[in-house]
């Protein structure tokens, strides 16, 4: 239990992380395009 607990922990994190990831990436590219008009 415990091990599966931190295995989903570990992959919940990572998810995050990727999500913000891919937030900011698309914050990066509407700015950009802004900037362009």
């Amino acid at each position: 239990m415990v091990v599966k607990n931190d295995y989903s922990n570990i992959m919940l994190q990572i998810k995050m992380y990727f999500y913000d990831h891919a937030t900011i990436r698309k914050r990066k590219i509407i700015s950009k395009k802004k900037g362009l008009k």
